[in-house]
């Protein structure tokens, strides 16, 4: 068993290709481990966390962009740069960006502007994905439909302007596997408590025997939460063999962190012989 093994990528675009390149680096790295049965299962967990990741980054980047209007309105003559610069300090003060945040989110409809984001990106990673594996060229009507996607343009470039990014990092250390996905968003208080009670939710109906009604419960998201996409990560630990409740661990300060923890001796003990 390879200790101290370190891999770590960012991610611009989550498309075929990028879940590619993921999954045959995590199998190479949990084939080292001698743990490569529960390859799949790590990487649905890894798969929400990313997928999470995106969607926290584009809406504190639409948050962003209407923070900077409301404060060039309020502070007429201030630069460009002085209004980043509250902006920033507003970030760094968790009680003043949640009532911010949750004050435009409330007013401009942030989440129907996330969910119209996603949507173009979908048709834009249709596109994508095919021409990826049909290993061709983009032909001009598929040329034509991307052109077509101002929103998904128009945040993808602000993300590249003031450099939002989602790094990956496998991690072995002393007996434990560390899958850390980062970034670039503060996590909300609302976002982070409605994550901690859809799992609680999740593992009472588990404990119940009627884990089924909560995902018949929770078929809508269209409130852009992140609850449900944890809630399966939950399930993919206990499919492992592993307490979800010591597995996974949130950090949010300026960006956001959530690292899984994976005993390797105890998965090593799971596999197949």
């Amino acid at each position: 068993m390879s200790e101290g093994k370190r891999v770590s990528g960012a991610v611009q675009v989550y498309s075929t290709q990028a879940r590619d390149q993921i999954h045959a680096i995590g199998q190479r790295f949990f084939r080292e481990m001698g743990i490569s049965n529960f390859m799949d299962d790590v990487f649905c967990c890894v798969d929400e966390l990313i997928k999470n990741a995106v969607k926290a980054n584009y809406k504190l980047l639409l948050i962003m962009e209407h923070m900077y209007g409301m404060n060039a309105r309020m502070n007429p003559g201030a630069s460009p740069q002085e209004i980043r610069n509250a902006i920033l300090d507003t970030l760094s003060d968790r009680n003043a960006y949640d009532n911010i945040a949750a004050e435009i989110i409330r007013r401009d409809n942030i989440s129907g502007m996330v969910r119209e984001v996603l949507n173009e990106e979908a048709r834009h990673l249709a596109v994508k994905n095919r021409v990826y594996q049909e290993n061709r060229a983009y032909s001009p009507d598929e040329r034509e439909v991307l052109s077509r996607l101002k929103n998904l343009q128009k945040i993808r470039a602000g993300m590249k302007e003031r450099d939002f990014k989602i790094v990956l990092t496998m991690e072995a250390n002393e007996g434990v596997i560390y899958i850390s996905v980062t970034n670039t968003a503060p996590i909300l208080s609302n976002d982070l408590a409605r994550i901690l009670e859809k799992r609680r939710e999740h593992r009472q109906c588990r404990e119940e025997g009627r884990e089924y009604e909560f995902f018949v419960n929770n078929i809508d998201t269209s409130e852009s939460g992140f609850g449900l996409g944890y809630a399966t990560i939950d399930c993919h630990l206990l499919n492992m063999g592993i307490n979800p409740e010591h597995a996974i661990d949130i950090d949010s300060n300026r960006d956001t962190t959530v690292r899984l923890a994976l005993p390797i001796e105890a998965l090593m003990k799971k596999c197949d012989p």
